[in-house]
């Protein structure tokens, strides 16, 4: 959470609700940000640093859920940090909203957002109401990843618009995707584009004509305020990025949102909020 500026607590007991599936690569750029505050601050920290998380998944994933949670048990084991993992039904989570996520007194909470959640409502009035569950469990922080840059031009255009704009846009990310294959790295891609563009891309043409506002007004609308990027956000993600040594990628900021690109072109906008 060092991503944001004036964004400050005690790590012992963190809790992180996703309302979208952890992928194991962005849990890693999370986790980095989350040890190196603990190490700061284990001089003056004598109980374990504990991290739960709590994820929304669908049924159809249930296998990948699985491995997921061996994933990061195994990871916080090796890195002597104790990683309770949990997983919610989304059909439940529909239901029961935050009373199916289990929460503890004294923790801190941040909560994981995905345009995905927002298209599973169908109506601004249904997300208005989730707005207000989700500031109802008073989180310090509000994480949006919008991996779908096709999306908010989607709200004003035609049919035809919408699905040119989407098929760009996964284009482009298969692109990106073939850019980064190193060596025996096929088989990764392929992964990757089997169960997680895949599902996206049924996802969307499943929604394509809905109508829903843009998730920015509706964060508006509920009283959220974006917190500002700190200098040292743009830096790590640029070092991050450097790490790669892929050409084609780089990173921007655009306002309140720390965007990866590809040959200008936006992939995924990170921002945070306040409730």
């Amino acid at each position: 959470m060092r991503f944001y500026e004036g964004i400050k607590t005690h790590w012992q007991n963190f809790f992180l609700t996703g309302v979208i599936c952890l992928s194991w690569g962005s849990f890693r750029t999370f986790w980095v940000q989350f040890k190196r505050r603990h190490d700061i601050a284990s001089s003056k920290i004598a109980s374990p640093l504990i991290l739960r998380i709590t994820a929304i998944f669908h049924e159809d994933y249930a296998l990948e859920s699985t491995i997921v949670h061996e994933n990061l048990t195994q990871f916080g084991r090796e890195q002597g940090i104790q990683i309770q993992v949990e997983f919610v039904l989304l059909q439940t989570f529909e239901i029961l909203s935050f009373k199916a996520v289990k929460f503890l007194d004294g923790e801190k909470t941040a909560v994981l957002l995905s345009p995905e959640i927002f298209r599973r409502f169908g109506s601004d009035e249904n997300a208005s109401a989730f707005l207000l569950d989700v500031q109802s469990v008073s989180p310090i922080v509000v994480v949006f990843v919008d991996g779908e840059g096709w999306t908010e031009a989607a709200v004003e255009s035609s049919f035809r618009c919408v699905v040119v704009n989407s098929l760009e846009f996964y284009v482009m990310m298969m692109e990106s995707l073939d850019a980064s294959v190193v060596g025996g790295g096929k088989e990764w891609v392929k992964r990757i584009e089997m169960m997680h563009l895949r599902p996206k891309i049924l996802v969307a043409v499943e929604g394509c004509g809905r109508r829903i506002s843009p998730w920015k007004d509706m964060f508006h609308g509920a009283g959220l305020k974006p917190v500002q990027l700190s200098r040292f956000a743009e830096f790590h993600a640029e070092c991050l990025l450097a790490k790669s040594q892929v050409r084609g990628f780089h990173v921007a900021k655009r306002e309140a949102e720390l965007v990866l690109c590809w040959h200008e072109r936006a992939m995924v906008a990170t921002s945070a909020w306040r409730c």
